[in-house]
């Protein structure tokens, strides 16, 4: 039995946050028990994640990283404490608390593994836990989401490094190529009989209309650049083509969802743009959908990409290198500059024989779960 201990920052919705439901349900439990420590204890995924141990989380540490939200008299005092003794001591009171925790973590249980499951804090706390084998899963592009100069203290720490593409392994090593012979690529899982059955489940609100329509989703951050979408929406309902766009996903930065609902108002396109929350299932959403628009500055791997894909939905997506690496373009699905969108959704929806080919060609999509899961067992053998 292989024992492993996996930090997250929460249980909140997002890409990295789906992978590990992905895994979870498909690990073989006569061969790995799993412990979740989350450095803060909430979010929706905490009732869904299966086949692990939920471990309470800290209140030391929730206090020092969950964010002031509001006026200062309605924060709480420990929080306020905390944060101003760890200001005073410039973080070392943080990482002090990091390796306390984490020596607690591990002295009674013999994991055979400490896997920080995202970049920031997770990585920085098991950095600091005193163990034979920590492995930091990185699951960004590094060249977008530099963190802070002690980052290369905390992979030096680490015994293995797990980047979820090779396009990520390769921007993570242009910063440290010192890392070279500890960095390991293993792909996300994804359950792909699960997402076409749950693909199959009835929804009420979507299609919506009778014209083309069309989906981004993801949680609601810069990086995925939905706040462009109402200025390409202006430049395609310009074009005569009648069509509605939803946008569906976790409002994670509040200001970049009120930046969307700004543009909307400023392009006047309220009537043909929509942001609908989150949905715990998306998979009808996308099947559904006559064309997924992408419109990232970056990606780690974009599960959004291969889950449409799976589903036979073409996809449109902005030039990021990652791309490339799950679809061809032109067969599979679009890739083209942010810029040309707007007249790339315009030439999908007037050329017939583009949609029907696209279509066709995404029949043959394959994924292989089986080849992901093999590469996460290897780390272990």
């Amino acid at each position: 039995m292989i024992r492993l201990l996996i930090v997250l920052p929460s249980y909140r919705w997002g890409g990295d946050a789906t992978a590990l439901y992905n895994l979870l349900n498909r690990l073989d439990t006569n061969r790995f028990k799993v412990d979740l420590f989350p450095l803060i204890d909430e979010g929706p995924y905490r009732e869904r994640y299966s086949n692990c141990s939920l471990l309470g989380s800290s209140g030391v540490l929730e206090a020092l990283l969950k964010r002031n939200q509001g006026p200062v008299w309605r924060r709480s005092l420990p929080s306020i404490v905390l944060k101003t003794v760890n200001r005073l001591s410039h973080g070392r009171f943080l990482t002090a608390a990091y390796r306390r925790i984490g020596r607690r973590l591990t002295r009674n249980t013999k994991y055979d593994a400490v896997i920080a499951w995202t970049e920031w804090d997770p990585t920085a706390f098991v950095a600091q836990i005193p163990h034979k084998y920590k492995v930091a899963w990185i699951h960004c592009d590094y060249t977008f989401n530099r963190h802070a100069v002690d980052d290369i203290e905390n992979y030096r720490r680490m015994d293995r490094i797990v980047l979820v593409s090779s396009f990520c392994r390769e921007q993570f090593l242009g910063f440290y190529p010192e890392f070279e012979d500890k960095v390991y690529v293993s792909h996300n899982i994804l359950n792909v009989p699960v997402i076409l059955e749950k693909s199959k489940e009835p929804i009420g609100d979507f299609p919506v209309g009778t014209g083309f329509n069309i989906l981004s989703f993801g949680r609601i951050a810069p990086g995925k650049r939905f706040s462009q979408i109402p200025r390409i929406a202006a430049s395609v309902r310009q074009a005569g083509i009648p069509f509605h766009w939803t946008i569906m996903g976790p409002d994670q930065h509040p200001d970049e969802l009120a930046l969307i609902r700004e543009k909307i108002d400023e392009y006047k396109v309220q009537d043909c743009v929509e942001y609908i929350g989150v949905r715990s299932n998306p998979y009808p959403y996308i099947k559904a959908a006559d064309l997924v628009v992408n419109t990232s500055a970056s990606e780690s791997q974009s599960l959004a990409l291969v889950e449409a894909s799976l589903l036979g939905t073409p996809t449109i997506n902005a030039d990021f290198k990652v791309a490339y690496e799950v679809i061809v373009d032109g067969r599979d699905g679009l890739i083209v500059p942010l810029e040309e969108i707007a007249d790339t959704i315009v030439r999908f929806f007037k050329d017939e024989g583009l949609r029907n080919a696209l279509r066709d060609n995404l029949k043959s999509f394959h994924y292989s779960d089986k080849e992901a899961l093999s590469d996460f067992e290897k780390l272990f053998a």
